[in-house]
């Protein structure tokens, strides 16, 4: 599949679960490359970044928790799980991610 039709894909299953489960937001997120090996000095010419297996992540944020819905690189489930909001994993999903789509806007 390519990337865009990818993208249309889980934006649609992510504005089903918005109409469906009446979240109080929810995003389309894609990871961000972790930088496992960078040279050059201060300018860093060299980056390599290597993705895991998750690739895109749902996010539906509810009172007291968040529900993360994993997906790959082509748009295939990967899973599901409920976490509890803390103001460290925000941030962390903040700085690790970017913002695909978002709910409302």
């Amino acid at each position: 599949m390519i990337p865009r039709d990818v993208k249309k894909k889980l934006i649609h299953i992510a504005n089903n679960e918005y109409t469906s489960k009446k979240p109080l937001s929810i995003q389309l997120l894609r990871m961000k490359g972790e930088k496992f090996m960078t040279a050059g000095g201060p300018l860093k010419v060299l980056s390599i970044s290597q993705i895991g297996e998750i690739y895109y992540l749902i996010m539906a944020t509810y009172e007291d928790y968040v529900y993360f819905l994993y997906y790959d690189r082509k748009g295939d489930p990967l899973g599901g799980r409920n976490v509890e909001i803390t103001p460290k994993l925000l941030k962390e999903i903040k700085k690790a991610t970017v913002v695909e789509f978002k709910r409302p806007k």
